[in-house]
């Protein structure tokens, strides 16, 4: 998203359970089918995991040389 923000929602009440704000604007995200972390690309050309449940960075990629436009 452009307001650099991702919002996890409980699909059935509506609610908003998770929030994580990125630094840049967010160009894609995969969600690990096992761990439940967010794997998100950026418009700094960095890849970030994101542990929603306690609120962290897991991990940060560089070396891109383009912003990260697919995470598969």
């Amino acid at each position: 998203s452009q307001d650099s923000t991702v919002r996890l929602w409980d699909p059935n009440s509506g609610a908003c359970l998770h929030f994580i704000r990125t630094p840049v604007g967010i160009t894609s995200l995969c969600i690990d089918q096992k761990t439940g972390y967010v794997v998100v690309g950026l418009t700094d050309k960095i890849i970030r995991v994101y542990d929603v449940v306690k609120d962290i960075i897991l991990q940060e990629n560089t070396g891109h040389s383009d912003v990260v436009t697919c995470i598969i």
